[in-house]
């Protein structure tokens, strides 16, 4: 007998439902809101037949949706956690329709989201894949103001056939740093700043200043140990050094990729790799003022 998957996301009955009788009238079922939940303080296999998650502690737009190019008909949907919204643990997430009907539901690995301290940004990137018989008949409500950038986004426009794109790209690669780091279990500090507990950890990078814009991916291997020890998605720049914050000391060393973009009026980072709109064109301007 196959072993059941631990984490799942499906279609509800009544998504279903809602999506065949779109299919039938020529319509589309338009998914416009993306939320999460604590699923009342224990993790649980969802069903089909569920309307609601558990226990929903934030609800907010989405912000990208792809269709697989293995799976055609699974799309990957996408939101932000902003950084004034925490203190609980994703258990749940689940897709809403313009008239509050919940058409996808999935459970999660415990994903910690703290509130921004000191001012500093803590945005989240999560996101779901939902399997439907026809992505035809779904449409996605996006925000305009998030834009996304990752190394695999920079080594796009490498390829790309728009002269401005391959410009933009240039002139990003040469303003960027890129390496590995580790992120040890000694060093770490009470955090004394904003009255949110928690330690800190800076870890020393002579070629570092704090007017980078740091971006920062745990490897898979170690995502496990970053979840348990409640690491935050800030990364900060300061002057030869990254800052890290974390709910509690890690039980063993992190392992991540770093890149740095040689720009300035801004600091802080996410470790899924996610900008606003305004960091983005920030960065572009002074990269090109350069």
């Amino acid at each position: 007998m196959a072993e059941l998957r631990k984490y799942i996301s499906i279609v509800t009955d009544f998504g279903a439902e809602k999506i065949i009788d779109a299919v039938r009238n020529g319509e589309k079922v338009d998914i416009v809101h993306f939320a999460v939940g604590d699923g009342g303080g224990l993790p649980y296999r969802p069903t089909k037949d569920m309307t609601a998650l558990k226990n929903e502690v934030w609800r907010g737009d989405i912000t990208k949706y792809e269709i697989m190019e293995q799976s055609p008909n699974v799309i990957r949907v996408t939101a932000l956690l902003p950084s004034d919204i925490g203190g609980f643990t994703v258990r749940e997430m689940g897709l809403f329709d313009s008239e509050n009907a919940m058409i996808a539901i999935a459970n999660t690995a415990d994903i910690v989201k703290v509130r921004s301290t000191d001012g500093m940004q803590t945005e989240v990137e999560i996101a779901m894949r939902i399997a439907v018989s026809n992505t035809d008949a779904v449409v996605f409500e996006i925000d305009p103001n998030l834009v996304y950038v990752s190394q695999k986004d920079l080594e796009r426009h490498n390829t790309s056939d728009f002269a401005h794109e391959k410009l933009i790209a240039r002139k990003i690669a040469e303003a960027t740093i890129q390496r590995d780091i580790v992120i040890p279990i000694t060093g770490w500090i009470e955090n004394a700043e904003g009255g949110g507990g928690g330690v800190t950890i800076t870890i020393l990078q002579e070629d570092i200043t704090k007017e980078m814009i740091p971006f920062v991916s745990i490897f898979p291997n170690d995502m496990s140990t970053a979840r348990a020890c409640g690491m935050s998605t800030i990364t900060q720049t300061v002057e030869k050094g990254l800052q890290f914050y974390a709910e509690k000391v890690p039980n063993k060393e992190i392992n991540a990729s770093l890149l740095l973009l040689r720009a300035t009026g801004g600091s802080g980072s996410y470790i899924n790799n996610v900008a606003t709109a305004e960091d983005v064109a920030e960065m572009l301007d002074e990269v090109f003022q350069q």
